[in-house]
């Protein structure tokens, strides 16, 4: 993860800069909930940009923000999800390719383009012989 933590966030709030981190706020309202309540002046100058808050969220608000029970009742909500995707084990991709040993099936190793200026296209072969990429059928 990576760091955000300009201001001392309480402990009771402790996720925040994972949840702020992960992408999965962007798709999750619960998640963006979250960083609205938190402030939403804020999360509109910031356009909408949880890391920023984090840098810029005044720590009074914060020590507020882990006191308020509404608050953190959307905030344990948004974790437990998060952490629910995590943990998913019935998704898409394990019904799509369950036994795959890790790698994307169909995939094999060729080179890629390079460049606009490369002077071969996708497919042919490099001249060492050595795979670089890979290349899906």
């Amino acid at each position: 993860m990576m760091n955000v933590q300009l201001v001392e966030i309480p402990e009771r709030l402790r996720r925040l800069p994972e949840l702020a981190t992960d992408l999965w706020w962007t798709w999750n309202t619960p998640a963006r909930e979250v960083f609205r309540r938190l402030d939403y002046t804020l999360w509109r100058q910031t356009a909408h940009n949880p890391v920023l808050m984090l840098r810029n969220v005044a720590p009074e608000l914060l020590q507020l923000a882990s006191n308020d029970d509404v608050f953190l009742r959307v905030y344990d909500a948004a974790m437990e999800a998060l952490d629910n995707a995590r943990a998913a084990r019935d998704t898409w991709w394990q019904h799509r390719f369950a036994g795959s040993p890790g790698s994307i099936p169909g995939a094999r190793e060729e080179p890629f383009c390079r460049g606009r200026n490369a002077r071969r296209t996708c497919g042919e072969s490099v001249s060492s012989g050595a795979p670089t990429g890979m290349h899906y059928s």
